[in-house]
């Protein structure tokens, strides 16, 4: 049931809703919901390699980068549901260039690197979304 339910708020928000069934119920399967209370840290470049995945079920999460170089033209950005964060750290195996904090009482799935990685092969769709 919750398995289902999980697919369910996927399919609302790209790129889960293009994935197909086999990859949508792997993801389902494996994500665990996580709280973050506002302003907790989620993921900072000191906690170092990233070994889980985030997708936003509810609330809000700030992206942050961090340091002195700039990777991207955004010096932060808000994060909603259905939006997933760090996918380049977790692709690259490395910590994160950002900081993610809650903006508000968030609620994430989460999932391990290497389900990610094995999504990434068994999902083109989603593969080429990261």
């Amino acid at each position: 049931m919750l398995v289902d339910a999980t697919a369910d708020m996927l399919r609302r928000h790209s790129p889960f809703d293009r994935m197909d069934q086999k990859a949508l119920a792997f993801l389902s399967e494996r994500a665990k919901l996580g709280y973050f209370p506002k302003d907790s840290h989620i993921v900072t470049p000191d906690m170092g390699p990233v070994s889980t995945f985030y997708i936003i079920q509810r609330g809000k999460v700030l992206a942050r980068q961090s340091g002195e170089i700039n990777v991207t033209e955004y010096s932060s950005l808000t994060l909603g549901p259905g939006e997933c964060f760090p996918i380049g750290a977790i692709s690259a195996r490395r910590p994160s260039t950002n900081a993610y904090v809650a903006v508000e009482d968030s609620f994430c799935f989460q999932i391990s690197a290497d389900d990610f990685l094995h999504l990434m092969q068994i999902s083109p769709v989603f593969h080429l979304f990261c």
